[in-house]
């Protein structure tokens, strides 16, 4: 039997955090003890718990959908930490939002935008899941894309490099549901590992994303 409190505040590892996914599974009352310890006060155990989280939704999104609107409005609070409002972001881009959320939704993601001090790949990822949303609402789609292309000319990191990219009607995005990390999501700081045997890296393909 795992104590699930006492795994995530061991040493941080991707081995234990595929093996804690692995015991969530398809589990609704285990992904929902994970949940508790996701939006828990405690900033490490919340930290650790986000990296889980986002492995198992990628797995099978459907475990998150009873929780959508509480990480909605989770995202919004001023201490979330910004792990978590990455992990949040990244892992909204695998689940369809029910039609109920998409105002709640459209607020939160361009609120979070618009933001100035928030962290390239939050603001990467937040771009991506609403693209993603957008997709239905052809005026909405076009007020993303002219309110990205407004803020590309101040080379906010963010937009300038990947704006047009994440917008419904250009060009493909970079590889994958979104832009490649450089270092392992589980966020245990070991580098991320290619394996595209048919892509070129990111780096290849848009080396000036990555200058510095």
């Amino acid at each position: 039997m795992i104590n699930l409190q006492q795994a995530l505040l061991g040493p941080p590892s991707c081995v234990q955090n595929q093996n804690l996914t692995n015991w969530v599974g398809t589990d609704p009352l285990r992904f929902a003890e994970l949940l508790d310890a996701f939006f828990s006060a405690d900033y490490r155990l919340c930290q650790r718990a986000s990296a889980v989280v986002n492995t198992c939704v990628e797995t099978h999104p459907w475990l998150i959908n009873p929780y959508l609107e509480k990480l909605l409005v989770n995202v919004r609070r001023p201490d979330c930490p910004n792990a978590v409002q990455r992990n949040i972001f990244r892992l909204l881009q695998f689940v369809a939002l029910p039609k109920v959320l998409h105002d709640l939704a459209v607020d939160v993601y361009f609120d979070y935008l618009d933001r100035s001090n928030v962290p390239v790949a939050n603001r990467i990822f937040a771009m991506t899941a609403l693209s993603r949303l957008v997709v239905g609402y052809p005026e909405l789609a076009r007020e993303l894309r002219h309110w990205i292309e407004d803020r590309m000319p101040m080379r906010i990191a963010g937009f300038s490099g990947t704006g047009p990219e994440t917008t419904p009607g250009s060009t493909p995005r970079l590889i994958g549901p979104g832009p490649v990390p450089a270092r392992h999501p589980c966020g245990c700081g070991a580098k991320k590992k290619w394996n595209f045997p048919t892509e070129r890296r990111p780096t290849e393909r848009r080396p000036e994303l990555f200058a510095r």
